[in-house]
């Protein structure tokens, strides 16, 4: 009898996950669907991206700008490259979290000290414990595989895991300080710090003029200029584009949204802007430019903010797909596996496919490797999200709301 009530326990939470019914169930009443499924396609845009540049040759193709490239092979590689931005994927992150977590600053009914301590540890909760897991996977995975140079591997692949593991290390990536054993978890580190600063910049949004707004905007842009090589301060503006969304994204959806044709060409603007402004630019090299940073960031902001805000367009029931809001759901779990997943796929293509082959079809190896990568992860981000992600979101919440406990005022 208990094993069928864990049984069907399980498949209560896997439903929840894959099904519409309860999809919005932990969510609070501001809640948008649509924001969520955005995450979704971000986390797929780096899962993607990153399968890409597994094969040699492709990290340089990355690196550098569109032209020049001398082959129909190199000129489909490049341009799956640039429409799998994953630089741009996780800049949308960083302004949708501004926006999200403003809005949960929003609902705080006590003072500043309260709802910001319980913002923080709130915020924790949500992290660390699938980043913890997601830890202890790779290392587990790493006991058991021998790191080496492959030859038809990119600069990239070959960087992954390449830092011989240590105490020492292994601490420095449970605290974020680096991230060697999972790499994408720099945003990890990105997405703490702007924690303790988010309580600060959302009262300073939420008390000023839009005009004042810009101004601390400004400053918080010229941050990024300053400490270009501080990476957890690099992205402070972004999360504050993601703080003025519900004024000004509000008003430039007014502006735009007077015809169709005009959400429509506003839309488009916005998307060819946090596309291709990298490449049209910069290229991808290793250190990007602070103008790309903020044309990446204002085009990410432009687009949450017409979805959310701005007239309805047909291109946008894309996100209101079962199978994208599912995505949406498992994102950051999908995000923190899939370098796993990647390396132990590509690990087993180079030993069982020619080099010939993997070099004469990069597009199609490629191709093959993202599908192997998206499967495994998400059937790993799933098991996450039920069993990681949504408990320490509770713990988070419980453990908050003790810390401040409410008082219970008696009448006489």
């Amino acid at each position: 009898m208990s094993q069928r009530i864990k049984n069907e326990s399980l498949f209560s939470h896997l439903h929840g996950v894959f099904g519409d019914g309860g999809l919005d169930a932990d969510r609070g009443a501001g809640f948008l669907v649509r924001v969520e499924s955005v995450r979704g396609v971000a986390a797929m845009m780096v899962t993607l991206l990153h399968a890409f540049l597994v094969l040699n040759g492709h990290w340089e193709l990355w690196l550098g700008g569109f032209p020049p490239v001398n082959s129909i092979q190199s000129f489909m590689t490049k341009s799956l490259l640039t429409l799998f931005n994953g630089q741009a994927g996780v800049t949308i992150f960083f302004v949708i979290s501004g926006f999200v977590l403003g809005l949960s600053l929003d609902r705080g009914k006590a003072g500043f000290l309260q709802n910001g301590t319980k913002f923080i540890v709130r915020r924790a909760f949500r992290i660390y414990p699938a980043h913890v897991i997601a830890m202890g996977c790779t290392l587990a995975y790493l006991m058991f595989h021998e790191v080496r140079p492959q030859p038809d591997g990119s600069g990239w692949f070959n960087h992954i895991y390449s830092e011989p593991v240590s105490l020492l290390v292994i601490a420095a990536n449970l605290l974020l300080l680096s991230n060697t054993i999972n790499p994408p978890t720099w945003t990890l580190t990105v997405e703490m710090v702007a924690a303790l600063f988010l309580p600060v910049l959302h009262g300073i949004n939420r008390r000023v003029s839009r005009l004042q707004s810009l101004g601390v905007l400004a400053l918080l842009m010229l941050v990024t200029y300053k400490f270009h090589h501080v990476v957890s301060l690099l992205w402070l503006f972004a999360f504050y584009l993601g703080l003025m969304l519900p004024s000004w994204g509000q008003q430039i959806a007014a502006l735009t949204s007077r015809s169709r044709v005009g959400t429509s060409a506003a839309f488009a603007s916005a998307l060819c802007l946090f596309l291709f402004v990298r490449t049209a630019l910069h290229g991808h090299g290793t250190i990007t430019p602070p103008i790309v940073e903020y044309a990446e960031a204002f085009g990410a902001a432009a687009i949450v903010g017409l979805i959310i805000y701005g007239r309805e367009l047909a291109c946008y029931r894309v996100l209101d797909l079962p199978l994208v809001r599912f995505y949406g759901r498992i994102s950051y779990s999908l995000y923190l596996y899939h370098i796993l997943v990647l390396y132990a796929v590509a690990s087993l293509l180079f030993v069982y496919a020619p080099g010939a082959a993997l070099m004469r079809y990069p597009v199609i190896f490629s191709v093959l490797i993202g599908l192997a990568t998206v499967f495994g992860a998400t059937v790993l981000a799933t098991l996450s999200y039920v069993w990681i992600e949504k408990p320490g979101i509770d713990l988070g919440r419980e453990i908050a709301a003790r810390i401040w406990p409410k008082r219970v005022v008696t009448v006489a």
